[in-house]
Order: C-alpha cells, then sequence, then structure tokens
C-alpha cells in the first residue's frame, strides 16, 4: 500500500496489533484543552518529545486521506503530530511494528536528511565529536562537506 506514513511509539504495540487502536483522551501538556485520538508523528518520536514506550509502530493512511484537521500544530520543533480518532486509523491505515535495527536506520535516514539541507550542523557536530565521531557520521561529512 502507497501512502502517508506515521509513527506511534507505544508499550501495547501486541494488544494494537491483534485489536486495534483505542482513542485515549487527555490534555496533554495543553491547558485547557482536551484532546481524543491516537497520537501519530512523522518521525518517530521517544521520551525526549514526550512519547512513551519501547516499541514503534508505522501507520501507513492512504494519499488522498486528509488528515489536516487533526494536525497539532505547536512550536516548530522538527517533527509534526496529529490526534488522529482511533476508528479512522483502524478502518483506513495499515499498521506494523518496526524493530530495533530498522528504528535506527529510520533515525540515520532522517539525521542524514537534515545534515543534507544544513552542512553547517554536521559541520559544527563533526567540531564537538572530534576522534569520537561515527564512521557512518564521517562518511556523510565527505559526502556532503
Amino acid at each position: 500500500m502507497t501512502g502517508v506514513t506515521f509513527y506511534h511509539r507505544t508499550d501495547a504495540a501486541r494488544a494494537i496489533l491483534d485489536g486495534g487502536f483505542r482513542d485515549a483522551t487527555g490534555s496533554y501538556m495543553f491547558a485547557r484543552i482536551t484532546l481524543t485520538g491516537v497520537w501519530l508523528a512523522d518521525q518517530p518520536l521517544d521520551s525526549n518529545e514526550g512519547a512513551k514506550g519501547n516499541d514503534l509502530l508505522e501507520v501507513t493512511m492512504p494519499d488522498e486521506m486528509d488528515l489536516s484537521g487533526f494536525e497539532i500544530v505547536g512550536d516548530n520543533a522538527g517533527y509534526r503530530e496529529w490526534c488522529v480518532p482511533a476508528a479512522l486509523i483502524n478502518r483506513h491505515g495499515t499498521v506494523r511494528q518496526v524493530g530495533p535495527a530498522e528504528e535506527d536506520e529510520i533515525s540515520w535516514q532522517r539525521q542524514a536528511a537534515a545534515f543534507r539541507a544544513r552542512p553547517e550542523l554536521l559541520a559544527e557536530i563533526l567540531d564537538v565529536a572530534g576522534d569520537h565521531a561515527s564512521g557512518r557520521l564521517l562518511a556523510l561529512a565527505q559526502e556532503i562537506l
């Protein structure tokens, strides 16, 4: 299935894969606003961004599905988020679990794309890392710097 890919962090991957998503309700750090749905992001998030859980699910929604009304427009933290009704995801989405190695690769590809867009950030990181920079990071530097 082609479509738009989202990610959801959880400790309930097996239950979701077996029975579908369930809506959750909360304020989620928004004063005076309560949201109900399933949190999706355009990239894998972790505890640094407030996502909880050890499992990562990939959710693919059809290209023609307009989720713009569910997008949470925030502080431009470098990623986008949506709070989508579970029924919509369960009806139209395809869900699969992402393994740790694949999650690492997804994260690396996003970092590499960011560095290609702003090479000065890569140069700064290399300056700080010095001899501790990974081989993968050094290879990327050779490619784009």
